[in-house]
């Protein structure tokens, strides 16, 4: 079936079944704050350059808290490091996919296995949370590797003997 838009008809189909209804907007915190005016509404929502769902959890419930330098939104659990509270109005925020790596990795030796030690630095400690918040932000292909598989699956236990996941790296991050 082929469906030919009448001459001087609009090319984008209105779905909606009535006129458009002001609500405020609870998606967002922080210095990035979408609020749709009370006239215009649709308008201003469709100029917010911000996604309207987490880009980690792909959920937009709770309030989320819109990155100044990108169009990412996150909620505070889901970002990482994760953040405690939203940041005052005057305050701006970026999230860590938004921040410049260039002195972080320039400051991380290669080649060489470095000596033992008990940790990571805080460079590689940056570099290491910048790239799990990429892999997590690839949600579809990351669904597989975000959780543990249960205990109850012998089959991948059997072959997998110290088995890991997204989560157990993010908590090995945090503390």
């Amino acid at each position: 079936i082929m469906v030919i838009p009448e001459k001087g008809a609009d090319s984008v189909v209105d779905s909606s079944t009535g006129p458009p209804i002001d609500r405020p907007s609870t998606s967002t915190a922080g210095t990035s704050q979408a609020t749709p005016s009370s006239q215009g509404s649709l308008d201003s929502q469709k100029d917010d350059p911000n996604e309207d769902w987490c880009a980690v959890c792909l959920d937009g419930g709770e309030p989320v808290l819109c990155c100044d330098n990108c169009p990412k939104v996150f909620h505070l659990k889901c970002h990482i490091p994760s953040l405690s509270a939203f940041p005052g109005e005057s305050e701006t925020w970026q999230c860590l996919l938004s921040t410049s790596m260039s002195g972080v990795t320039s400051n991380i030796q290669v080649g060489d296995k470095r000596p033992h030690c008990d940790g990571l630095d805080s460079y590689e400690q940056m570099l290491m949370q910048r790239i799990l918040l990429e892999l997590y932000c690839q949600y579809e292909p990351s669904l597989h590797f975000r959780e543990v598989i249960p205990a109850d699956n012998l089959e991948y236990h059997e072959k997998i003997k110290r088995p890991m996941s997204f989560d157990m790296i993010r908590q090995k991050l945090a503390s």
